[in-house]
């Protein structure tokens, strides 16, 4: 019997071949972006979790350390004490970064320290070694993985020695399998010893909790502790806030830098999530359709002996097997689509942060994996969900059902469809806004360096620039402390400090974001001045504001306000405010231009005060761009440590301003894709269901044909119908989804407007297909004969 079944759905699908391949495809393309966006959402939500104990392991958390509210994953050395009080708290364990500047060209490598606790808290699967017995003092470590192999090959370690630098060497005493992806542990390697605070009394701090503790009295308790030292200059301690995060919480709440992505995410997810069950909705209509059209042919299986429960199994093996074909479309769309997928998704750290160069990535099998589990849930929970219209349709009595159901169907998919026509409009104008836009700096035909943080580290780059100036095709080059354009504004900065100008109020910040520059910095990126001069230094020491700062100082004739530089020294050179810069869009505009002071420093200066110049920028003459980075990259070889990673070495400036644009003009692609696949798999379900309509109905088509019914009378009786369906979807999918895009554009600084128009266009627009599918059909069976269809 079962046999037979699978030919009979065999059948159906060759015989409507058109119907299926939509539904197939449909079905296909939604998973996709279902898997792919939920998975992405999924991976950024599970960090960590892999650890055994994860379930009780909790980061505590600083608030009030950074502008807006981001968190740091760090704790005040003072507050541990009154951590361990709290009777919910089993162990505290401390963990700290550790670095050491490597000597010549030889890579660094960034490594962790621990004590014993880590180890009872935290995953450690060692390949080989073991840790026991060994003394927790700073001379021994457990490699990575990936560390290992690239010092040693696949050779055994353990009993050598890894040296850092001339200074600094360690005895190797085991080999640990790497942390997956999705993790906020970021080390090379494990240092056996002490954890230590940095340079402000703060270290990253985990506790592990009691298996049945009240997590919820801990977060409150937590959240109400305050620190008790006074306020400073530089640390206002009274806006500290304390929380304990989940170690899954951690990377969501410890990284502002990604709210953008976090919200990309969630859009996405929920995109691939709807455009999944409008395509099932698809299936489930057709399906039901083409069940009305066949109800004397099951009656004729009941009339040979077919038992209700073996034609529910032959309905649903209808659908098994579109929704099987599709999952294999779906791993083949997946595989495509993937390399772009994964470059898309990849966690790249700042080039200017302590991880630069770390990149976390999804990998193939993780995807594949999820792909099967989720798969075969979803596809458990339609099929137990279409036993509803199969027991319906199978039931004669229950036909209103059915329509009913079938009718709903379509009216969701013209909703859904409708959601995603006015989120892609919108999205697409945002992205226009913002590609547009004047940003203020000229980037053409200019490549930014990124030298590393080693290779540059308190040192004079001035042979660096002069070699790559000695190329006929450089015409000119200028550095950085920190890159031209940045994620986000909050870190645009070479330091931070306080500038007393004449008229200053007291009560306006006093953090000040200070850029070292060169002195060629405003011509060589076509910059404005909007009043005063640019730096000059000419007896006096020139600080230079952007227009942002300057309206936020308030401070009138601000161009040459002197700057009251407390100094014992009676001969030191005056400092001034010697002129405005019109703003340029440093970041995405997702994200305001902050208060922002320029200064010069010279190559020897900057290499003493700030770190030295890390990132270079060359203007290359474009009819010899290939000859150009060719010198460039010849030069950088012999300052190289092995430190930035080959995307972020040399790159060329425009394409770093074009990543700005890229997520909203990646979103308005994607939505436009689904939009398209919805409403055209739901105009097609119309079609096909007017079809058959109309194949019921063909004598009363031909009788009212006879009687002088012209073609605009019968196809108002089936528009009544239908066009309640667009109606019920739109009007669903239209104040949501302005109510979405409102509060999505309010999360850019610079955004444009909600065009009202937006809202009857996509009605319209809606509303136009489904009348168009309704009347090619109609018009098919108004052109057939009244007498034949009278005789049938």
């Amino acid at each position: 019997m079962i046999q037979h079944y699978l030919k009979v759905a065999l059948r159906n699908l060759q015989r409507h071949h058109p119907q299926s391949i939509i539904s197939i495809l449909g079905i296909a393309i939604g998973f996709t972006a279902f898997l792919l966006g939920g998975y992405w959402y999924y991976w950024e939500n599970n960090f960590d979790t892999f650890h055994p104990r994860h379930t009780q392991t909790y980061a505590v958390t600083t608030s009030g350390l950074l502008k807006g509210n981001g968190e740091l994953n760090q704790l005040h050395e003072s507050m541990e004490e009154e951590m361990a009080a709290f009777p919910e708290i089993k162990t505290i364990c401390r963990v700290s970064e550790l670095s050491y500047r490597s000597d010549g060209k030889e890579k660094s490598w960034i490594g962790t320290r621990v004590d014993s606790l880590f180890f009872t808290i935290f995953q450690c699967n060692l390949i080989e070694g073991g840790y026991l017995g060994v003394p927790f003092d700073g001379h021994s470590v457990i490699l990575t993985q990936k560390m290992a192999e690239y010092l040693f090959g696949k050779s055994s370690c353990v009993g050598k020695t890894v040296r850092m630098n001339k200074e600094v060497s360690f005895a190797v005493i085991g080999v640990m399998k790497d942390y997956p992806q999705n993790s906020d542990f970021k080390f090379d390697y494990l240092c056996l010893s002490t954890p230590v605070s940095n340079s402000q009394k703060r270290s990253t701090t985990y506790v592990q909790v009691y298996p049945h503790a009240d997590v919820a009295t801990l977060k409150q308790k937590i959240a109400a502790s305050r620190m008790k030292e006074n306020d400073t200059k530089w640390a206002t301690y009274s806006q500290w806030r304390f929380h304990l995060r989940s170690l899954s919480e951690v990377h969501i709440a410890c990284s502002p830098e990604l709210d953008a992505r976090f919200r990309n995410i969630r859009i996405l997810a929920a995109a691939g999530l709807l455009a999944f069950v409008s395509s099932l909705m698809n299936l489930l209509v057709l399906f039901v359709g083409q069940q009305q059209h066949k109800m004397r042919y099951n009656a004729t299986f009941i009339t040979l002996g077919a038992s209700f429960r073996s034609l529910i199994g032959k309905s649903l093996l209808e659908l098994v097997l579109p929704l099987l074909a599709a999952f294999v479309l779906s791993m083949a769309l997946i595989e495509f689509v993937f390399p772009f997928y994964q470059e898309y998704t990849q966690l790249m750290h700042e080039s200017n942060s302590w991880y630069s160069g770390v990149v976390r990535r999804i990998t193939p099998a993780e995807v594949i994996g999820f792909a099967w589990v989720v798969y075969l849930v979803t596809s458990i929970l339609f099929l137990l969900l279409s036993l509803l219209p199969i027991a319906a349709l199978l039931n004669h009595k229950q036909k209103a059902h059915s329509q009913a159901l079938r009718n709903g169907l379509i009216a969701g998919q013209i909703f859904i469809g409708s959601l995603f026509l006015i989120t892609s409009f919108s999205f697409y104008l945002q992205y226009r806004l913002m590609a547009q836009t004047d940003k203020g700096l000229i980037t053409d035909h200019i490549w930014q360096i990124d030298l590393g943080y080693d290779a540059t580290y308190h040192t004079d780059c001035s042979p660096f620039i002069a070699e790559l100036k000695q190329s006929p095709f450089i015409e000119e080059v200028t550095a950085l402390t920190q890159p031209l354009l940045l994620a986000r504004p909050d870190f645009y900065c070479s330091y931070v400090s306080h500038l007393p100008i004449e008229g200053r109020e007291v009560e306006e910040s006093p953090e000040d974001n200070c850029v070292v520059v060169q002195k060629n910095f405003l011509s060589f990126f076509g910059m404005k001045m909007k009043e005063g001069e640019w730096i000059m230094n000419r007896g006096t020491y020139d600080v230079v504001v952007n227009e942002t700062g300057a309206r936020a100082l308030n401070i009138p004739a601000l161009s040459g306000r002197p700057i009251l530089v407390d100094s014992k020294e009676t001969n030191r050179t005056p400092y001034r405010v010697s002129g405005i810069i019109a703003d340029y869009h440093y970041c995405p505009m997702q994200y305001g231009v902050q208060k922002t002071f320029f200064v010069f420093q010279d190559n020897a200066q900057a290499a003493q005060d700030c770190m030295g110049f890390r990132y270079f920028y060359v203007k290359i003459r474009p009819e010899n761009t290939s000859q150009a980075l060719s010198h460039v990259a010849a030069v950088y070889q012999k300052y190289d440590k092995d430190e930035v990673i080959d995307e972020q070495r040399i790159v060329e400036l425009t394409e770093l301003m074009n990543l700005f644009n890229r997520p909203e003009k990646t979103m308005f692609g994607i939505f436009l894709l689904l939009a398209s696949l919805c409403i055209i798999i739901s105009s097609y379900g119309i079609y096909a269901l007017v079809s058959l309509s109309a194949e019921q109905r063909k004598k009363e088509i031909a009788i009212r044909k006879v009687n002088g019914a012209l073609f605009l009378h019968i196809l108002r009786l089936f528009l009544k119908e239908y066009t309640w369906m667009a109606l019920i979807g739109n009007a669903v999918a239209l104040p949501l989804g302005y109510l979405f895009i409102r509060q999505w554009l309010d999360t850019y600084a610079y955004r444009t407007p909600f065009y009202g128009w937006l809202l009857p266009l996509v009605f319209l627009l809606t509303c136009s297909i489904v009348m168009l599918a309704v009347a090619r059909q109609v018009w098919v069976a108004i052109r057939q004969s009244p007498v034949n269809a009278i005789k049938e």
